[in-house]
């Protein structure tokens, strides 16, 4: 999944780094539309081709999830989520994810550096009606979107999962190890701007998960399906043990206190990678090393991009070996392993079964399920305004055949 809430276009030399924030159609006007990335080098077509869907596949695994990105929904109320989830219904998805209910938006556009206090707010939006101190002033809550999904859930037997504070500043670290800042301490981890905002922003998260619960919890316990972790990451180039501290922290504030708030309540993430930076041998061990520090419960989920939807093919013939990386991580950590495919192309319109079909092909004999960015963005007939992709989709699910 904006990293999830803009288009990333963070140039490293000639790599571009297209999360899942990169993988949406146009925004509503005055909320920063997104640019047009460069296509990060790769093979050529020709060369990365890729396999074909195999005819003697008989069974295909289907998507049974989407993500759902906020700006899209901020305006729905429960007979527009209803249209939407009787549509996921009817093509065999029964999980929504909700990439974020609060998304705060900081003014990034002059580097000012790695001191998060520097950036100053543009605004904050929420999908309900917080009364959080700390998000004073968002906008959109009174509409209360987060109510008409969970109402409309109920009544069509979609499950939710709810993701929670995206803070675009997040996109300001990872691109050089942390160092202790004098004015904090002597940690090179914990006491350096990446380790102080991280951990502010972790507990920002426990505030709002709290407060969801709070508002939402007893009524609609049984179809909040669990909590998804907003923030992206990616292969890291340079990293360290003080950058895996950082992250594992992060994480574990959000786990322990949903352990308390919602035990049994899955956490899910989504990660993704840049075929232009280190490779899967790194990036497995990179994880290795995070997890290695995590406080992980086995009901929770790693769910990484595929990172297909804007490599385009490029990607596909190294697809099972990044996606093993991850496994192997997960497997680790005693945490479920699913994968998100990417059916979009990088002009942001939708992918072609042609490709997809190898995807998903790739991907189902490692994971426990198949989820994707997005079927409501890029196939869902209410949002594409047409039948088209979908009906091309589940003419592959159903007979194998490729348009």
């Amino acid at each position: 999944m904006k990293p999830l809430r803009r288009i990333l276009a963070l140039l490293l030399g000639a790599a571009v780094l297209l999360p899942l924030s990169a993988c949406i159609p146009a925004e509503p006007s005055g909320q920063d539309p997104p640019p047009s990335p460069d296509a990060p080098p790769g093979p050529s077509p020709s060369a990365a081709a890729g396999p074909s869907p195999s005819p003697e596949i008989t069974e295909r695994m289907p998507i049974t999830g989407s993500f759902i990105q906020g700006w899209l929904v901020r305006n729905w109320d429960k007979d527009r989520w209803l249209e939407e989830f009787e549509a996921m219904k009817a093509s065999g998805l029964d999980l929504i994810i909700l990439q974020t209910t609060v998304d705060k938006s900081f003014d990034r556009d002059t580097d000012l550096g790695l001191d998060s206090r520097l950036y100053p707010l543009n605004y904050i939006h929420a999908l309900y009606p917080s009364q959080l101190p700390e998000l004073t002033g968002h906008i959109g809550g009174s509409n209360d979107s987060l109510r008409g999904c969970l109402e409309a859930a109920r009544e069509t037997g979609i499950s939710v999962m709810i993701g929670l504070v995206d803070d675009t500043r997040w996109w300001r670290y990872g691109w050089a190890l942390p160092a202790a800042v004098p004015e904090f301490g002597s940690d090179p981890a914990m006491d350096s701007y990446w380790g102080r905002w991280a951990v502010e922003h972790a507990h920002m998260t426990n505030k709002a998960a709290s407060e969801i619960w709070e508002i939402y919890g007893e009524e609609f316990g049984d179809v909040i399906y669990g909590w998804y972790y907003v923030s992206e990451w990616w292969n890291f180039e340079p990293f360290n043990q003080d950058a895996a501290k950082i992250l594992a922290e992060s994480l574990n504030i959000i786990l322990d206190h949903l352990s308390v708030l919602t035990p049994g309540m899955p956490l899910g993430m989504s990660p993704f990678h840049n075929l232009t930076m280190k490779g899967p041998a790194d990036i497995r061990q990179q994880y290795l090393d995070i997890f290695a520090l995590t406080r992980w419960r086995p009901y929770d989920i790693l769910a990484p991009q595929d990172s297909i939807g804007a490599n385009q093919t490029n990607g596909l013939p190294t697809l099972h070996t990044w996606l093993q990386a991850y496994k192997d991580a997960a497997d680790a950590a005693g945490i479920r392993f699913w994968v998100n495919n990417e059916n979009f192309t990088r002009d942001y319109t939708a992918a072609g079964m042609s490709r997809f079909a190898v995807q998903m092909q790739v991907s189902a004999p490692l994971a426990e399920r198949l989820i994707c960015f997005s079927w409501n963005h890029y196939f869902s007939p209410t949002n594409t305004g047409t039948t088209r992709y979908n009906d091309a989709y589940l003419r592959y699910i159903e007979t194998g055949l490729i348009d």
